[in-house]
C-alpha cells in the first residue's frame, strides 16, 4: 500500500516456468540479472515481450481488494506470442502478426 508505482511484465509463450515460480506462496526472489528497473523503481522481468512501468494515480476499495489505477510512464514491446492462462490452464493464443 505504500508503493507509489508498479510494473507489469508480459511473458512470452515459453515463460511458463517463470509464471509458475511467481505463482508460489514464497517464490525465490528475483536476482539482479533477471530484472531491470525503470522510473518507478518497480522491477520488470528481462524475459518479457512487453513491459509497463506505472505510477499509481488512484486506489479504489472493492470488497477485500484494492484496485490500483496507474498512469503508464514507460513501456516497451517486441514481437512474440504472449503466455496465456485461463481456467487454471496455459493456452495458446493466435499467432502474432
Amino acid at each position: 500500500m505504500a508503493a507509489d508505482g508498479y510494473a507489469i511484465s508480459v511473458l512470452n509463450k515459453s515463460g511458463e516456468g517463470l509464471s509458475n515460480r511467481f505463482a508460489q506462496h514464497n517464490p525465490e526472489p528475483m536476482s539482479a540479472d533477471e530484472s531491470e528497473i525503470w522510473e518507478t523503481g518497480a522491477p520488470l522481468l528481462r524475459e518479457r515481450i512487453a513491459g509497463f512501468d506505472c505510477k499509481i494515480v488512484d486506489r479504489h476499495r472493492s470488497g477485500d481488494h484494492i484496485i490500483l489505477v496507474g498512469e503508464v510512464l514507460k513501456y516497451d514491446s517486441k514481437a512474440g506470442a504472449p503466455l496465456l492462462y485461463f481456467a487454471s490452464n496455459y493456452a495458446e493464443g493466435p499467432s502474432p502478426l
